[in-house]
């Protein structure tokens, strides 16, 4: 597997690793989605497979840290010293040995390198766990409606 910035291509696959990875939410459109790419590439990875087929994704973009992002809504353009880490999906084939972490880890260095001071998130599908693992904490926000009833906003300092 390698980790590499979202190219034009990657879109179908994309749509096809969220539509799979969100059970309990409804997909975003790839317009929703592609804006937050087009706002932050250098934030925005894929991970491929051995034959460079994307099988799994983040999108994180610069945030102001006011109202947190809602869910299928453009983004528009925000400075500061905040990411928002909109999604990360695996597809289910390609789960396991540590991948999603990996992809957070690169996300993080390309946040560091780029001076921001804190990521933050929403957890969804009782995804807190893994967050944590992460080195991401929860806290005292509360997530926008349309992430479901268990999501719970977190965030790292960098």
């Amino acid at each position: 597997m390698n980790i590499r910035a979202i190219e034009s291509r990657d879109w179908p696959a994309l749509m096809a690793v969220q539509a799979a990875c969100y059970t309990e939410l409804e997909p975003e459109s790839e317009a929703a989605l592609k804006s937050k790419w087009q706002l932050a590439p250098a934030t925005c990875l894929a991970l491929a497979d051995a034959q460079d087929r994307l099988v799994g994704y983040c999108l994180a973009h610069p945030w102001n840290g006011q109202a947190l992002p809602k869910l299928g809504v453009k983004t528009a353009p925000a400075d500061g010293e905040r990411l928002y880490l909109h999604d990360l999906a695996i597809a289910p084939s390609a789960r396991g040995k540590g991948r999603a972490k990996s992809l957070v880890e690169a996300v993080l260095k390309c946040a560091k390198r780029q001076g921001f001071k804190k990521v933050t998130l929403v957890s969804v599908q009782g995804s807190q766990g893994f967050w944590q693992g992460c080195g991401f904490a929860p806290s005292a926000r509360q997530a926008p409606p349309d992430y479901g009833d268990e999501a719970q906003v977190m965030a790292q300092h960098l």
